[in-house]
């Protein structure tokens, strides 16, 4: 496998590819992907196999305390996230390529690029399975708080499939979790 790198615009139709096998057909679109490579808030990072096909990918944006209580739809965890933070908004590694340490790499990217920022992850949860569980441990993230059906009103109104279920209604929770700046600025 070759460095980590940032998507660009020759990734898109691949990365496209992998986010409907992994996260469902069109959870993801390319304008989605178009948005991460022309937002100076979005930042994306690939990995690529020998043959030269990227394999994991991860999304992270600049967001707010405000931003973050209102996607939640909860205003009681203010005091526990920052103004500078920096959402693991999406991340996916192609099946063959998983439990190999790609996802740490590719969330030790992120946090390396931005030490002086807070953190936060969105994991789904499938019945006691957390998709992120062992990243977050790794990298000493602290679960804020665990949200049922978060996603269920965007399935069903978007018409996406969820992966683990195979249809539209998303019952997957959802953990959050956020890791505060310690580091000195």
């Amino acid at each position: 496998m070759n460095k980590i790198k940032e998507i660009t615009i020759n990734d898109l139709n691949f990365l496209k590819e992998l986010a409907d096998s992994a996260l469902g057909e069109n959870y993801l679109n390319l304008d989605y992907f178009k948005n991460v490579i022309s937002s100076p808030l979005y930042y994306g990072w690939t990995i690529y196999s020998y043959q030269q096909v990227p394999i994991a990918f991860l999304v992270a944006y600049k967001t707010t305390c405000l931003e973050i209580q209102e996607y939640l739809n909860d205003f009681s965890i203010g005091n526990k996230l920052s103004n500078d933070t920096i959402c693991i908004d999406t991340m996916v590694v192609k099946p063959h390529f998983r439990k190999k340490g790609i996802g740490k790499m590719l969330v030790g990217n992120a946090l390396s690029k931005f030490s002086k920022s807070s953190f936060i992850m969105y994991a789904w949860k499938n019945n006691e399975i957390i998709n992120m569980s062992e990243i977050a441990n790794l990298y000493r993230f602290t679960k804020l708080k665990e949200y049922a059906n978060l996603w269920t009103k965007d399935c069903l109104d978007n018409q996406f499939f969820c992966p683990s279920k195979k249809n539209n209604t998303c019952v997957c929770s959802t953990v959050v979790y956020y890791l505060l700046n310690t580091r000195e600025a």
